[in-house]
């Protein structure tokens, strides 16, 4: 009975560290994509590009 006792207290802690594993991992991932917006707002779109001449090359 004993050995039964430590096998499934066993099981618990394993779980139980299985699920702070879990919340653990996507705290660090809610960290990095906040961490992620301020420079993806910083971009801006590029600016149309200049009319070229192509008539130069034409001759």
């Amino acid at each position: 009975m004993v050995a039964a006792g430590r096998a499934t207290l066993g099981g618990l802690v394993k779980l139980q560290a299985t699920i702070i594993s879990c919340v653990d991992d996507f705290k660090l991932m809610m960290i990095l994509s906040l961490a992620a917006i301020p420079p993806v707002l910083l971009l801006r779109k590029p600016g149309t590009p200049a009319k070229v001449d192509h008539s130069a090359v034409m001759e």
